[in-house]
C-alpha cells in the first residue's frame, strides 16, 4: 500500500460518532471483522448484540480488550446458528422481546470456506465445558434509549432461554447438516492441534476446499448451508425486525432540521459483502460458484427493499470489506486489515450519511 493510501484508511480508522443510547447488532461478532465492528460500535457508545455460534469464546475474546470494563455492560452476546430457521427466528423474539428499539443492523456473518467438524473441535469442547457461563441477559427501559441491566451485579445477567437456546445452536453445528468432508478421517491431519492462523482461529492447511471447488464438486448441502447464512438468514432478520426498527413517534416530536440532515433519528442496516458478489467486475474464476450467489443475492436484497425501507427511516446500504485475507496463497499480503474491513462497514453510519440502496466499496459508491 502506498503511503498516501495508508494515511487516508488510518484518518478513516479514527472516524467516531456518538452513538449512546442507540442499539446494534453485529451477526458474525467472535472474530475478524465482526470483532472489530462490534468493538466499534461499543466505543462509540452504543449498546451491542453480538452473535455467534461460540459465545464463550467470543466473550473470551471481549473480556481480553483493554478497555472492556468500559463498555462490558452494554455488550449482549446471543448464540445463533444462521443455518437453522428456528435459531434465527428465536433470535428476532428475544430481540423484540427485549429490545424496545434496534437503530442498527450489521449483516456481517458469511460462510466463505466451509470447515469439517474437525476443524471445530476445540470450540465445541470448549462451549460444552462452559455451557452455564451466561452471556445474555433479560433488559428493562426507564425510557426510550437508556438501557438498564436487571442485575447490576453481573457482568452480563442471566436469560431464562440461555441455556436452551445454547445447547440447540451448538446440536445444529454437531449434528445437523454433515456433509462427507465431516466424517472423513484422512482430513484430520490437515487441522494440526495446537496451530493457528494468523486469527488466532485453527490452522487449515487444506489446499482444496469451498474457494476452489467447481460447481460439481460441491456438496448439495454445503450450498443449501451458504444459501442460508449469506443470503436467507439476512433477509429474514432484515424481515422480522423492521418494525423495531423504525423511528418511533416520540422520538419525533422535538425533531430538528439538523437532526434530519445528520441521520440522528435513521435507522441503518449495513448488508456486509464483497468481490464475490459483484457483477460489473472482471476476474470471475470458476470456483466457489455457490458464494458468488449467495453474495450477489444479498446485493440485491439491498437494492430491491432499500427503498421501502428508507421510506420508514431506514437506510439500508451494501458495504464491500475489502482484501483483507485469501483463502488459498497469493501473490501478494492483502493490503488492509480487519479493522480497515470494519470501518468500511461503518463508515455510512460514523458520517451519519443519508444514502440508501447504495454499494459502498474503499468508502466510495460503486457499481453493482
Amino acid at each position: 500500500m502506498c503511503d498516501t493510501c495508508s494515511l487516508f484508511n488510518s484518518r478513516m480508522r479514527s472516524l467516531k460518532r456518538d452513538l449512546v443510547g442507540k442499539v446494534a447488532i453485529v451477526t458474525g461478532a467472535r472474530i475478524k471483522i465482526g470483532f472489530e465492528t462490534a468493538r466499534a460500535l461499543l466505543k462509540n457508545g452504543a449498546t451491542v448484540i453480538a452473535t455467534s455460534r461460540f459465545t464463550h469464546d467470543a466473550y473470551e475474546k471481549y473480556a481480553e480488550c483493554d478497555d472492556f470494563e468500559d463498555w462490558q455492560s452494554r455488550l449482549f452476546i446471543y448464540p445463533l446458528n444462521l443455518k437453522d430457521g428456528d435459531s434465527i427466528l428465536s433470535f428476532c423474539a428475544y430481540v423484540k422481546n427485549n429490545f424496545s428499539k434496534i437503530d442498527i443492523l450489521i449483516n456481517n456473518a458469511a460462510q466463505t470456506v466451509r470447515r469439517p467438524l474437525k476443524y471445530y473441535e476445540k470450540l465445541l469442547e470448549k462451549e460444552k465445558s462452559n455451557l452455564s457461563e451466561t452471556h445474555l441477559g433479560e433488559i428493562k427501559t426507564n425510557d426510550s434509549t437508556e438501557l438498564v441491566l436487571k442485575n447490576e451485579n453481573k457482568k452480563i445477567v442471566i436469560y431464562s432461554d440461555e441455556l436452551s437456546i445454547k445447547n440447540h445452536c451448538l446440536n445444529i453445528t454437531e449434528h445437523y447438516s454433515l456433509t462427507k468432508e465431516d466424517f472423513d478421517s484422512n482430513l484430520h491431519s490437515m487441522f494440526p492441534e495446537g496451530e493457528t492462523d494468523q486469527f488466532g482461529e485453527q490452522k487449515d492447511n487444506r489446499t482444496h476446499h469451498s474457494w476452489t471447488y467447481l460447481l460439481p464438486e460441491i456438496d448439495a448441502i454445503e450450498l443449501l448451508e451458504t444459501t442460508m447464512i449469506n443470503n436467507i438468514a439476512p433477509t429474514i432478520i432484515v424481515s422480522q425486525l423492521m418494525d423495531i426498527m423504525k423511528p418511533k413517534v416520540e422520538d419525533l416530536e422535538n425533531v430538528t432540521a439538523e437532526d434530519i440532515l445528520t441521520g440522528k433519528n435513521s435507522s441503518y442496516i449495513i448488508n456486509v459483502v464483497s468481490h464475490e458478489g459483484i457483477f460489473n467486475i472482471d476476474g470471475k474464476t470458476d470456483g466457489h460458484v455457490h458464494t458468488n450467489m449467495s453474495k450477489a443475492a444479498l446485493n440485491m436484497l439491498t437494492r430491491s427493499a432499500s427503498n421501502y425501507y428508507a421510506k420508514n427511516g431506514i437506510l439500508m446500504n451494501s458495504c464491500d470489506t475489502g482484501w483483507i485475507s485469501s483463502a488459498i496463497k497469493t501473490f501478494m499480503k492483502p493490503p488492509l486489515t480487519v479493522k480497515d474491513g470494519a470501518y468500511r462497514i461503518l463508515y455510512p453510519i460514523l458520517t451519519c450519511s443519508l444514502d440508501y440502496g447504495k454499494l459502498y466499496k474503499n468508502y466510495h459508491e460503486s457499481k453493482w
